[in-house]
């Protein structure tokens, strides 16, 4: 079944002061994603984005476990805004 979500994050709402850029540079960077505490699993991007590997464009396939979550980004403006939709893959 294909479900769409739109989930929109004011992090600086819930926490402030915090370092922005620490937190633009892992969700931009597969490697660090993976091993942080919020996801163990892997990430692979099927299709790079433009400008940038995660970039606007691109497709990003998250996996843990048994789930496998695709998700295609749809915006991206460097430390202020990285937007994607989520699908099951």
């Amino acid at each position: 079944m294909y479900m769409d979500k739109k989930i929109n994050y004011e992090l600086e709402r819930f926490y402030p002061g915090f370092d922005r850029k620490k937190l633009w540079d892992l969700f931009v960077d597969p490697v660090a994603w993976t091993n942080s505490e919020f996801l163990g699993g892997e990430i692979t991007i099927p299709k790079p984005g433009k400008g940038h590997p995660q970039g606007l464009g691109a497709v990003r396939s998250l996996k843990s476990g048994r789930m496998t979550i695709v998700e295609d980004i749809v915006g991206f403006k460097p430390y202020e805004y990285f937007s994607y939709a989520t699908h099951d893959g």
